[in-house]
């Protein structure tokens, strides 16, 4: 998945198109259980502001909880 992401990133750049990987942490959602150290709102943070970066935002990152993170 993160060489997909390297790769669509570079084959949309000039259609202006962002393409990142994102991990929203570990959030307290049946599957990561009462014992998740996020909330559910605090989770959505990351996903909600790659949707909304603009022309000068991160293509071809993996962004986790709201920051850019060695692959």
């Amino acid at each position: 998945m993160n060489q997909f992401t390297v790769h669509l990133a570079a084959e949309l750049q000039s259609a202006n198109i962002k393409v990142n990987a994102a991990h929203p942490g570990w959030v307290k959602i049946e599957l990561g259980t009462q014992h998740a150290q996020m909330e559910i709102v605090d989770g959505a943070k990351t996903s909600v502001d790659l949707a909304l970066i603009g022309h000068d935002g991160p293509s071809g990152k993996f962004i986790h909880p709201r920051k850019r993170t060695a692959w």
